[in-house]
């Protein structure tokens, strides 16, 4: 593929190169999406299942659903376009992907300089400090912060929710210094992570895409490449090790 060739070949003249990816690159581990035609937010009410008031109006049963989810994750796993971005670390001076999914899989696979914009679905937090809890009591369901007594919650970004500042900052300033941004998996209408793609940009950075859809941002690809992810990257990876 033609495109293919072309990613490698600018991959091959960058030193820093950053990622963003999003549900499309885990829905190819079995991880349902949220906004395709048959994604969770098509059958769901996003402002009952992923916003603080959904949650203290019924707490018990939107921590099943999250429960449920991390059920779903555990029993899946990463799939060869994470194993091949953790593989690009060891080619790049400097390799990050910023992601929008919640599964852990970028880390899962051996990535280390990830920045999880929309947090884990593994971690939990106090629902009126904020701070991370490490363990928790689940004889309640939902448990609660052993310090002050409040709601425990997933650490993930509801909506009405900014990211988490420092996160932000690191993938904004990645998005700002690469010379080649790759986008993975993504829709391109969530924001402000669908932005980096445009600060890249912005900034001389080639832009590639690879989604076997359309996206919203289309347009700021140097190189558009329709295909699914753990098809795609295992094949720039390879171009890329011979290259070397």
């Amino acid at each position: 593929m033609d495109e293919i060739k072309n990613a490698v070949e600018l991959l091959l003249k960058a030193r820093r190169v950053s990622a963003l990816t999003g549900a499309g690159m885990s829905a190819e581990s079995g991880i349902q999406t949220f906004r395709d035609k048959d994604g969770i937010w098509t059958k769901m009410d996003p402002m009952k299942w992923a916003t603080r008031e959904g949650y203290l109006e019924n707490p018990r049963l939107v921590w099943e659903w999250y429960e449920a989810r991390r059920n779903q994750v555990k029993n899946s796993k990463p799939n060869d376009g994470h194993r091949a971005m953790a593989e690009f670390e060891k080619i790049f001076g400097h390799f990050s992907v910023a992601t929008q999914n919640i599964d852990g899989f970028h880390k899962l696979s051996g990535s280390k300089n990830v920045h999880e914009l929309h947090g884990n679905i593994f971690r939990n937090k106090c629902f009126d400090e904020n701070k991370i809890l490490e363990e928790l009591d689940e004889s309640t369901i939902p448990p609660r912060c052993p310090h002050c007594g409040a709601l425990a919650r997933p650490d993930v970004v509801w909506f009405g929710e900014v990211l988490p500042q420092e996160v932000w900052e690191a993938a904004f300033d990645d998005a700002k210094n690469s010379d080649v941004y790759m986008v993975v998996g993504t829709s391109g209408t969530v924001y402000p992570a669908a932005g980096l793609a445009a600060i890249a940009k912005k900034n001389d950075a080639k832009v590639v895409i690879i989604n076997p859809e359309d996206s919203e941002i289309d347009l700021l690809a140097d190189v558009l490449i329709k295909g699914k992810s753990g098809e795609v990257l295992p094949e720039i990876l390879r171009g890329l090790q011979a290259g070397k």
